[in-house]
């Protein structure tokens, strides 16, 4: 389900005067009408609700509410119609980062096939003492400072060039279609 800019909020005042009911008899065309009003209204939120990104973070995976567009390799003459692909997210605990230039490899967990295809990976680490806050991946001219991030088939991998074991709350987001 695509959403547009005029679809995509809900309006914040009533569309209809809920004292009508009292005065209207049920049989009427402008009853009918209100019944239409309240449906065309239902339908509105439930279209705006389902159609937003949902802002839970969790280590396990949850359908984020995103929709990627359908899978091109779909058309009419294949045996699947082509739909709109669900997102998925999961964040993964990284731990602190390494205490010389190398990498850490904490496990991501995700079931990968030939069908998964990652949309967005992307992270924090917070030095919680300097208060000192990177995004992942963090890019810099000068290449020690540089925070590399990527996943393979079964970890995501974090590379540092100097010591960044001050950052010791890390997170990456794995966001990913499975079809």
């Amino acid at each position: 389900m695509a959403q547009n800019e005029e679809t995509s909020f809900l309006a914040t005042t009533q569309e209809w005067d809920v004292s009508e009911l009292y005065d209207i008899d049920v049989r009427s065309t402008d009853f009918k009408d209100f019944l239409v009003r309240m449906y065309q209204n239902l339908n509105l939120i439930a279209s705006v609700t389902n159609g937003k990104d949902i802002g839970c973070y969790d280590i396990n995976e949850i359908n984020n509410g995103q929709q990627f567009f359908p899978n091109p390799l779909l058309d009419s003459s294949t045996e699947t119609v082509p739909t709109f692909r669900s997102v998925y997210r999961k964040v993964i605990n990284l731990g602190p980062l390494s205490n010389a230039a190398g990498s850490i490899t904490p496990l991501h967990n995700v079931p990968i096939t030939p069908k998964v295809n990652f949309t967005r990976i992307y992270g924090v680490a917070n030095d919680p003492v300097n208060n000192d806050y990177l995004p992942l991946p963090y890019s810099s001219a000068n290449a020690a400072d540089v925070i590399e991030l990527s996943v393979n088939l079964t970890q995501v991998i974090v590379t540092v060039g100097k010591d960044r074991s001050m950052f010791t709350t890390c997170y990456a987001i794995l966001e990913y279609i499975k079809c």
